[in-house]
């Protein structure tokens, strides 16, 4: 959901970011990878990810072939040609693969 907007926008592939519940008392960080979006808050604390939930901003994109994190600064409205990597949720330390939870994003 964009506060921004004030409705929803599609994810693209790669992208990571963060919605609340509860009048803004939690915040899910979501992440489109393969087609599904996925529940990866999990991940996103352990990376120490901090994001404002509900922007109109996209402000990381997963690159699945990096390991490092850095801030993709594009636009929803917009997409950039060039896009920042970021450390993926799938690529733990030892090499073996996290995909976090599947959801369902649902209008609410």
């Amino acid at each position: 959901y964009c506060a921004g907007c004030g409705g929803w926008h599609a994810a693209e592939e790669g992208d990571l970011w963060a919605e609340s519940s509860l009048l803004g008392l939690k915040v899910t960080y979501l992440a489109r990878m393969d087609g599904h979006i996925y529940d990866v808050t999990e991940w996103a604390g352990c990376q120490r990810v901090a994001i404002s939930p509900d922007s109109h901003r996209v402000p990381y994109h997963l690159s699945f072939g990096a390991r490092t994190a850095a801030p993709a600064g594009r636009q929803r409205s917009s997409p950039s040609t060039s896009r920042a990597s970021s450390s993926s949720p799938r690529s733990a330390a030892s090499g073996s693969t996290h995909q976090g939870t599947p959801v369902t994003a649902t209008p609410g």
